[in-house]
């Protein structure tokens, strides 16, 4: 069985570990594919039609076959599907503006 989400990513790579570790913090399974930079698979053109921009991450919503690619993406995704004020802070607190800079940081 295909879990809901699927991870490529490069596990040395800070913006993929951030979005799969949001996954854990959101109780998601994950499939995890692993895209070797140093070989060129993510200028391959089968990686391409994932994330045409040909970097790491990119997240695969299986349910529905959106694809993410971006880390800040993926995590306001994530935060908009399961947050429900878990994760970010409501705008205008003391602590708002912090808590963006540090999920947005690539």
């Amino acid at each position: 069985m295909t879990a809901r989400y699927t991870l490529y990513g490069l596990f040395a790579s800070a913006p993929s570990f951030k979005v799969g570790l949001m996954l854990t913090l959101c109780d998601e399974a994950f499939d995890y594919v692993h895209v070797n930079l140093r070989e060129g698979a993510h200028k391959k053109p089968d990686y391409l039609k994932i994330n045409r921009f040909g970097q790491v991450p990119a997240l695969v919503d299986n349910s529905n076959g959106k694809t993410l690619c971006q880390s800040g993406a993926i995590l306001e995704y994530l935060v908009q599907k399961y947050g429900n004020g878990r994760f970010v802070p409501p705008l205008g607190s003391a602590v708002a503006i912090p808590a963006l800079d540090v999920t947005l940081f690539d």
